[in-house]
């Protein structure tokens, strides 16, 4: 991937296209790019067109402003990511990192993680909580299965929870991952499959 400084701004280039126009900073004499009808080399002039851009090597795709463009990896829970600039010595353009703030205290965080947790729950909870509608309306039985997996979820629920009040620092808390089911389980694994009539 490439980019170049066009108008203040870093251009972003996942490929170089067909022709692009010359930019101020970038104005080359290339041998036998530009030439006057004589045939004598001239430097290009800002907003001329560059056909054929794809033929150009890396090192000629240089002169006329267009560098690697490094992304930098990060973690976006507990980082953020600046904007691209041109790195003089390294010849290309990148982004820095930095570690993110977190201006709440420590509890706050947890509560957060547990809300979010609690709310993750309840969408398994009410797929079940049927059951108990039409014991109290029919007086059906609520099926084993049902009665085994939300007596489950709620003993996972309290694993989790004491995992997440006994994190004892803001990055663990932004890093701690929740559980992808009700029971730590493959999210295919469901075992309130009852039929829900």
């Amino acid at each position: 991937m490439k980019a170049r400084l066009e108008q203040g701004n870093v251009k972003q280039y996942r490929r170089i296209p067909e022709a692009f126009l010359t930019v101020a900073e970038y104005l080359p004499i290339i041998e036998g790019h530009n030439l006057d009808t004589e045939g004598n080399e001239l430097p290009y002039v800002e907003n001329q067109i560059v056909k054929d851009a794809r033929e150009l090597s890396d090192d000629t795709l240089k002169l006329f402003g267009f560098f690697d463009l490094v992304s930098s990896s990060y973690d976006p829970r507990i980082q953020i990511v600046g904007p691209y600039y041109f790195d003089e010595t390294q010849q290309i353009f990148k982004n820095d990192v930095s570690d993110k703030e977190f201006p709440l205290e420590l509890q706050d965080y947890k509560d957060q993680l547990i809300a979010k947790y609690d709310a993750f729950l309840y969408t398994h909870f009410v797929k079940t909580d049927y059951h108990y509608i039409k014991q109290l309306e029919l007086g059906t039985e609520i099926p084993a299965d049902v009665l085994e997996f939300r007596a489950a979820v709620r003993e996972r629920s309290a694993v989790v929870k004491a995992e997440i009040n006994a994190l004892e620092t803001k990055v663990d808390v932004a890093l701690y991952n929740l559980d992808s089911h009700p029971l730590g389980l493959d999210p295919m694994a469901d075992m309130y499959l009852t039929e829900q009539v």
